[in-house]
This record gives C-alpha cells, sequence and structure tokens, in this order.
C-alpha cells in the first residue's frame, strides 16, 4: 500500500459538551447528553483486503484542506437512568455518510423503521450502524442503570453537525415523544444469509461477533438474548 494512502499526521480534537435539547420543530430530548471530539481525515484513504480473512473495503477521498473531504467525530452518548421516567435522544438522524454505535454500559432501546411503533433492545456490546435519512429515536428505560454509548461518525467536511433534530415521522409532532410498547421478541440467533444485509432498506445494519474469533455471523439482533 503507498504511503499516499497511510498517511498518519498529528491531529488536534477539540471536544464539546452539550445537551440536546431539540429545535422548535423537533421531538426534544430527555436526559441525554454528548460529548464530541472532530478532526478532519487528512488524506484519500484506499484499503482492500479480500484475498486474507473476511473480505474488508474501505475506500474515503479526502485531504487536508477546507471545503471538501470527510471529517471523524468521535463521540460517547449517556442516556439518564429512567427514574422517574424514561431517557431518550429525541427523534433526529445523521447527516453523516456511515455511522458506527456501540452500547458499552446498560441497554439501549431503539425505535426506527420499519418498526417505528415500537422499541427494540440492544444490550451491551451489541453495534449498530446509522447514516443520513433514516430517522430514529433511542431510549433508556433501565431505572438503575445510565446507557452509554461510543459513536464514530465519518461526516463531510460540509456538514457542521452530525445530528439534525427531527419531528416524529409518524404524526409529525414537536412534543417530547411518548414511549412505545415493546417490539416482541423473535428467536435468539436467528440471522441473515451470509453476505445478505436485508436492512439495507433502512440503513441500519447490525453485525455481532461470534464468541470463537475465527467465525463471524451477520445478525439481525431485536431482541434481549
Amino acid at each position: 500500500m503507498s504511503d499516499r494512502y497511510c498517511k498518519i499526521g498529528t491531529l488536534r480534537l477539540t471536544a464539546t459538551l452539550f445537551v440536546m435539547t431539540g429545535a422548535l420543530w423537533a421531538s426534544p430530548a430527555v436526559g441525554f447528553v454528548s460529548q464530541t471530539f472532530r478532526t478532519k481525515i487528512p488524506d484519500s484513504v484506499n484499503v482492500n483486503n479480500q484475498w486474507e480473512g473476511p473480505l474488508f473495503n474501505l475506500q474515503i477521498q479526502s485531504w487536508n484542506g477546507e471545503g471538501w473531504g470527510f471529517d471523524i467525530v468521535q463521540g460517547t452518548t449517556e442516556f439518564a437512568a429512567a427514574v422517574t421516567s424514561p431517557s431518550q435522544s429525541g427523534w433526529h438522524d445523521h447527516p453523516t455518510a456511515l455511522t458506527i454505535a456501540q452500547v458499552v454500559q446498560g441497554t439501549v432501546w431503539i425505535q426506527e423503521k420499519p418498526d417505528y411503533g415500537c422499541l427494540r433492545a440492544y444490550p451491551t456490546g451489541s453495534i449498530f450502524f446509522e447514516r443520513a435519512g433514516t430517522a430514529h429515536n433511542v431510549w433508556n428505560l433501565d431505572a438503575t442503570t445510565p446507557a452509554v454509548t461510543r459513536v464514530i461518525h465519518f461526516v463531510p467536511r460540509t456538514e457542521s453537525a452530525t445530528r439534525r433534530d427531527q419531528p416524529d415521522p409518524v404524526s409529525g409532532s414537536n412534543a417530547v415523544a411518548m414511549m412505545p410498547p415493546l417490539c416482541p421478541p423473535v428467536a435468539a440467533g436467528s440471522s441473515a444469509p451470509d453476505g445478505a444485509i436485508t436492512a439495507a432498506s433502512t440503513g441500519l445494519y447490525r453485525f455481532f461477533l461470534d464468541p470463537q474469533p475465527a467465525v463471524v455471523r451477520r445478525t439481525f439482533y431485536t431482541g434481549r438474548p
């Protein structure tokens, strides 16, 4: 691989701490805090591993100038324990090429297409993927444990934010969202055939690693184990 695809620079990270309250036309967040760090991807990236191990391809066009390319935004989001009522992110999407999130503490419940009318649980260790145009609302229903996720956004440099607040996609309401019921459970271990991304229309992909490192299962997790 050429040096121009492996360039590593000294990057300055700037942290911001804020509470998402939502725009007037969007459903507001409750008990939700996010801390983010943003920096440029200073050069193009071209990684192609198709001969040894699982397939892995990553191509990014970027440079160290202004107005074009991609930035990486790393973040930590925390949902307060639901002592008196559930905490929630409020309805939003991300203007990103790809967002990768990992649940590192507690459980989050996600309200998203095609199941806007119910919540699916993602416990500690779950990974989920998001991208532009997919509205969702993330909840914590646990009365004792705050839920924490680590997030990485690949965001176009022309986008100043990584979150766009939205009204309820079904009702259009901008009021605090009411908690829907939990989605019906599915059989543990149900998965799509290897390589079949049947959730592609939603832009939200679920991948889980088998306890044996040599085995990878592409699994659509939709409930507790």
